[in-house]
C-alpha cells in the first residue's frame, strides 16, 4: 500500500510527503493529541528579548582592579569574561546576570580601594603629624 500509513489504530491514513522524515512515514501522536502543542517557531528558553549583548564592564573591572582593590576586582574581571562566553553560547539570561555581576562586583572593588586609599592617606598623615610633633 503506497502513500498511506497503518496508524496505531489501525486505520489507513495518507502520509504526506511535506512531513514524512527522509521518505518514512509521517509521524503519528496518539490520542489526545491537540496539534496547539506544536511551536510554530523556534522558542529559546535563554532569549530575554535582548537584540545584543550586555554591556561586560571589562575596562571598569579592569582600572577597578589595577588601582583599586586586587581581590575583588579579579573576581570582577572573571564575571565580566562570562558576559562574553555565554552570550557565545546561547545563554543570553546568564550574559545578563554576569553583566550586574561584573558592574556589582565592580562597584564594590571601587568602593573599597577609595575607602582603603583614603584609611592609608589618614593614617599616613597622622604618622607625619605624630613624628614631626617630636
Amino acid at each position: 500500500m503506497s502513500g498511506v500509513y497503518q496508524g496505531n489504530t489501525g486505520d489507513l491514513i495518507p502520509a504526506p510527503d511535506a512531513f514524512s522524515p527522509i521518505g518514512g512515514p509521517a509521524p503519528v501522536y496518539g490520542i489526545g493529541y491537540d496539534d496547539r502543542q506544536i511551536p510554530t517557531r523556534a522558542v529559546s528558553i535563554n532569549d530575554p528579548g535582548l537584540g545584543k549583548p550586555p554591556n561586560d564592564y571589562m575596562i571598569f573591572t579592569i582600572v577597578s582592579a589595577v588601582f583599586c582593590f586586587f581581590p575583588t576586582g579579579l573576581i570582577a574581571i572573571m564575571k565580566a569574561a562570562e558576559v562574553t562566553r555565554l552570550w557565545s553560547i546561547g545563554n543570553s539570561y546568564g550574559a545578563l546576570l554576569a553583566s550586574k555581576q561584573a558592574l556589582l562586583w565592580s562597584k564594590i572593588t571601587y568602593t573599597l580601594g577609595v575607602t582603603l586609599w583614603v584609611i592609608g592617606l589618614v593614617l599616613i598623615m597622622v604618622f607625619l603629624f605624630v613624628i614631626n610633633k617630636h
